[in-house]
C-alpha cells in the first residue's frame, strides 16, 4: 500500500509540474517599410534596406498561459554590447533590420534588453540576433505576398483573406497569422502595417492563437508604445492599403 501511494504521488507530481512548466511561442514581427515612411514622414534610418523585404521589428518569446499570452519583457539584466555580434550576423541585421524612424543600433538594444533577455536558456547576444535574422531572411514577407500576386500598390484595396491565403500557400491551411495596420491621418486609409508568424519552442512554424482580454490588451499598448514605434497599430478594419515606397 506504502509503495502504491509513493506512486501515485509521483504521477500527480509529474502531473502537476507539467501542467505549470512554461512553453514558448516565439513571435516574428516584421513591418512594411512604406507604411512606416508614410505616417512616420521622415525615416532616416534606412541603413541597407533593399526594398525587397519587410523591415525586422523583433522576435519576442511570449510565455502561454491558459489565462493570458504571458507577454514577457526585461528578464534579466544583460546590457547590449554590439561588440558580442559576430561581422557575419551584423552584415545579416543591416539588410534585415534597420531602426527606419530612430538610430537602428539604439532600436536593436532597446529589442535585446526588452526581448532578447528574455529568451530561454540566457542565450548570447549574437545567438538571438542570429536567430532572428535568419528567421526573417527564411520569411520574407515581400516574398510571401508577392508569390500571390500582392504587391505594394497606393490604389489596390485588399481585404483580410487576401493577407491570410497569401501567407496560408506558404505556411499551410491550418496556420493562422495576425497582422495590423496604421491609420494616415490625412487620407483616413488603412495601410498594412506589421504581420507576425509564430513558431513554437523548436522554432517551427505554428498559429499565432495567444488572445488578450481587454485588460491586458490595454497593458500591452502601454507596455509596447514607445518612440521606437511609428503611430499606434490598430486593426485593419474591411479595406486597407499596401503602400508603395
Amino acid at each position: 500500500m506504502i509503495g502504491r501511494n509513493i506512486l501515485v504521488f509521483v504521477i500527480i507530481s509529474i502531473i502537476i509540474n507539467t501542467s505549470n512548466a512554461t512553453t514558448y511561442m516565439y513571435i516574428l514581427a516584421q513591418e512594411w517599410v512604406g507604411s512606416v515612411c508614410k505616417v512616420e514622414p521622415s525615416c532616416p534610418f534606412m541603413g541597407h534596406y533593399d526594398g525587397q523585404r519587410w523591415n525586422l521589428h523583433g522576435l519576442w518569446p511570449n510565455t502561454q498561459l491558459t489565462s493570458s499570452c504571458g507577454s514577457i519583457q526585461y528578464c534579466r539584466t544583460d546590457p547590449y554590447d554590439s561588440s558580442k555580434i559576430y561581422q557575419k550576423t551584423k552584415d545579416l541585421l543591416d539588410v534585415v533590420w534597420n531602426g527606419l524612424y530612430s538610430d537602428t543600433e539604439t532600436f536593436r538594444g532597446y529589442e535585446w534588453e526588452k526581448h532578447g533577455t528574455c529568451y530561454p536558456g540566457e542565450v548570447s547576444q549574437n545567438y538571438f540576433f542570429q536567430t532572428a535574422g535568419g528567421l526573417a531572411q527564411k520569411y520574407n514577407y515581400y516574398e510571401i505576398l508577392a508569390k500571390a500576386g500582392i504587391y505594394p500598390d497606393n490604389t489596390r484595396q485588399l481585404f483580410e483573406n487576401d493577407i491570410r491565403n497569401a501567407f496560408a500557400q506558404v505556411l499551410g491551411s491550418n496556420v493562422k497569422i495576425t497582422f495590423s495596420c496604421f491609420k494616415d491621418q490625412v487620407t483616413g486609409k488603412y495601410l498594412l502595417g506589421q504581420l507576425k508568424i509564430c513558431f513554437d519552442e523548436s522554432l517551427q512554424i505554428r498559429t499565432c492563437n495567444c488572445k488578450l482580454n481587454d485588460e491586458e490588451i490595454d497593458l500591452e499598448k502601454q507596455l509596447n508604445y514607445s518612440q521606437y514605434q511609428a503611430q499606434p497599430l490598430v486593426s485593419c478594419g474591411s479595406v486597407f492599403y499596401y503602400p508603395e515606397l
